[in-house]
């Protein structure tokens, strides 16, 4: 610490105070002498001069031991934080003892951080470096965090003003990080390849004691929910830190957060049954416990789901992140500051990379706040403060589940010391579909929900191709009305056939699906239909009452097999009915449900135009390399582009199977590459749009003109074609 350092306390003979603030100071200048140079100004409405405040301090907060480290770099400000003369006594202050660097910390309610905020900034303190500290939470709504928020940024204090999360401080956070960004076994098992679920529990045995005012207008979701849970999540999930930049610890945690996304329907909310028993609470509707579940929708994580609970009089302390694995493995690290041990284990065998006996003083607030002003007031590290917008976005991913909380109907009354009983209306579906078109496509997706047990009832133009799928236990048909007979009400109907007639035959021929299905049935075509022909059908098959769903399905055979990626059109409700199915036939992550009929089949229009280009700036780039040397070894180099560059993608990998497989020359591959419907509906739709489309459009004429044009970017094309689809290759 280079500069004259001081810490403005605000509210100094408070409750946050008297409880984490102060004793947190004294242990650290019995830590580490060099706080003893930081001058601890208490501020507050109480008439003290210094000599009250220290006996203040001795009697109401250390019970008469000794403070004499406090004594010396201690000082008072007595005010009201409303009147202007305080903050000329601050100022006063600051001059006077040449202070260059303040540390404003807000131990007062959040409602009065505004007021201090514009009076501080208007302060002649140009050559002071300035700071403002505050605690979780941040505000106790929504409405309020956007005020402050506002406030800060009004006041060019955006960089300046960090919100306190002791949890982040805790022994445990430290451990953690260590455990998983340094054994890289255990960092390359966190995705959504290897992970089912993440559960974070934060539970106590403890109530509300004497914090009953402070903990009515903040309720458990505010209290541990917005701030705690959100921040060990991001923990679990953020992409690696670079430790050597401060800003990036907490850059990787907002992404993470940002990632996040509630689970509307999983809310639960509850209320330990003596709670309206303490004075002034008689008729309060706040929440003592809450449970809610997350989607991750990052492409790492995309599809897993999170569960984060909290609360107080709970039947035991539960303090945990646990990790469960896609094979039934988990990894449970326990953070209760009550323990002799931080404990981490895996299929309930303890580790001892974790297992760190605690110092004499324990687990708790007392040291995380030491931790806490050693890091950023002596060392001036402000990589684990929360920022203002990371603070910020937390309060807006929960803001639909807190409008909610206005519902008393949602509070679930449970026994002290007890665990409230959650029921969740989780519809019991009988994972029955029935599949029409058994293609490569139709039947990789047939399989593999035979394998996840589904019950299928299977047609096919081409009885023949029934057949094995039939030794496999589904149930095949010889027409579509049979099929639409044995299948139980509601019917799901998936499609699988090739676009077109195909498809308009299958649906409203004379022996189609709309003269055997009835209100509340549902279509789902997931072939390569134009997005346009899908709102026809939709509102033709609307009037009848069946309900229809566009689901552009990308993959290939391989996808379609083992897990596949869809994109899904339609009504919401209808979407999200059938959801089950789409977390069937996809790998974790892998469907996407968009607003509106038709979106599904657009956005995979799209996604083969695309597909198109990159193919074509694939198939270019390769064709220079073996122009300019024909030495050059390509299946070196596309295994080259495959090992982490910036280019790396599962068409180079398909294409370095390719050459392995064909040789560099790709001497039996045809330079001619068909091209189907979706590239030219994507061209069609950009003109259509005044969208320039440029890239896509000149892939599909490449395509159009291979015939009289051989080049070796068409071989190129056409391998990765095949090997990705089984399109043919001669």
């Amino acid at each position: 610490m280079e500069k004259k350092t001081a810490l403005f306390i605000f509210g100094a003979t408070g409750d946050l105070a008297k409880r984490k603030i102060f004793p947190g100071i004294k242990l650290l200048c019995k830590k580490n002498p060099e706080f003893l140079n930081v001058d601890i100004i208490g501020i507050s409405r109480k008439q003290f001069g210094k000599t009250e405040f220290l006996s203040f301090l001795k009697t109401e907060i250390f019970n008469s031991e000794d403070i004499s480290p406090l004594e010396k770099n201690t000082d008072f400000i007595s005010g009201d934080f409303n009147n202007d003369e305080l903050y000329s006594k601050i100022e006063e202050y600051i001059l006077k003892n040449g202070i260059q660097k303040a540390f404003i910390h807000l131990s007062v309610p959040p409602t009065g951080y505004n007021d201090i905020i514009v009076k501080i900034n208007r302060l002649a303190l140009t050559s002071v470096e300035l700071f403002f500290l505050s605690e979780k939470p941040f505000g106790n709504s929504p409405a309020e965090a956007n005020k402050i928020a506002t406030s800060i940024q009004a006041n060019n204090l955006s960089s300046n003003f960090y919100i306190i999360d002791h949890y982040l401080y805790k022994k445990i956070v430290e451990s953690f990080l260590k455990f998983r960004f340094e054994i890289s076994l255990f960092e390359s098992a966190l995705n959504k390849n290897y992970v089912k679920s993440i559960e974070i529990k934060i539970n106590e045995t403890s109530g509300i004691e004497k914090r009953s005012i402070f903990y009515d207008s903040t309720g458990a979701l505010t209290d541990v929910g917005q701030n705690h849970a959100l921040e060990m999540l991001a923990l679990v999930t953020m992409d690696k830190f670079d430790k050597y930049n401060p800003v990036s610890f907490a850059e990787k945690r907002e992404w993470a957060i940002k990632s996040f996304e509630v689970i509307d329907q999983s809310l639960i909310l509850g209320q330990y049954s003596s709670y309206k028993t303490i004075e002034g609470l008689e008729r309060s509707c706040t929440e003592t416990f809450f449970k809610m579940e997350l989607k991750l929708k990052s492409p790492r994580w995309r599809g897993v789901v999170a569960k984060i609970e909290g609360g107080k009089k709970l039947s035991k302390v539960e303090k945990e992140i646990k990790i469960n694995f896609k094979n039934g493995d988990f990894l449970l690290i326990s953070f209760n500051r009550n323990s002799e041990y931080i404990i981490a284990n895996i299929n309930n065998k303890e580790i001892s990379y974790f297992s760190e006996k605690e110092n004499e003083e324990g687990e708790s607030y007392l040291t995380e706040y030491c931790k806490a002003f050693n890091e950023i007031i002596l060392k001036s590290d402000f990589s684990k403060l929360v920022t203002v917008s990371e603070a910020k976005f937390c309060w807006n991913l929960i803001l639909p589940v807190f409008n909610k909380l206005k519902d008393p109907n949602r509070i679930v009354t449970y026994n002290d010391y007890s665990y409230p009983l959650l029921h969740k209306n989780v519809e019991n579906h009988k994972k029955t579909v029935g599949i029409i078109g058994l293609g490569k496509m139709g039947g990789g997706i047939a399989y593999q929900l035979l394998d996840k047990g589904w019950n299928l009832f299977v047609y096919n133009r081409t009885p023949e191709k029934m057949a094995d799928f039939v030794k496999n236990k589904a149930n095949g048909f010889n027409s579509i009305k049979d099929l639409c007979s044995a299948m139980s009400k509601p019917r799901t109907i998936l499609l699988y056939l090739p676009e077109g007639d195909p498809i308009e035959e299958v649906i409203f021929s004379e022996n189609g699906l709309i003269n055997f299905l009835e209100t509340g049935d549902i279509i789902i075509d997931g072939g390569n239909s134009n997005y346009i022909d899908s709102l026809r059908r939709f509102k033709l098959l609307e009037e009848k009452g069946i309900e229809f769903i566009d689901m552009g399905t990308s993959g290939g055979p391989t996808g379609a097999r083992n897990g596949a990626t869809v994109m899904v059109g339609g009504k919401p409700d209808v979407t999200r009915s059938v959801e089950y199915l789409f977390e069937s036939i996809c790998e974790t992550g892998g469907y996407t449900i968009f607003s509106n009929p038709g979106e599904g089949h657009f956005v995979k229009m799209v996604h083969n135009g695309i597909e198109y280009g990159m193919m074509e700036s694939i198939a270019e780039g390769f064709e220079l390399i073996n122009t300019y040397s024909p030495e050059i070894d390509l299946l070196e180099v596309a295994g080259n582009y495959s090992s982490g560059s910036i280019i790396e993608s599962k068409l180079i990998v398909w294409l370095w199977q390719a050459f392995l497989i064909y040789s560099n020359k790709l001497d039996t591959i045809s330079h001619i590459t068909p091209h189907t419907g979706m590239g030219d509906w994507t061209v069609e739709t950009g003109k259509k749009l005044g969208v320039d489309v440029k890239v896509i459009e000149d892939s599909l004429n490449f395509r159009i003109t291979a015939k009289s044009n051989p080049r070796f970017a068409g071989k190129i094309v056409t391998a990765i074609r095949h090997m990705f689809g089984r399109h043919d290759k001669d």
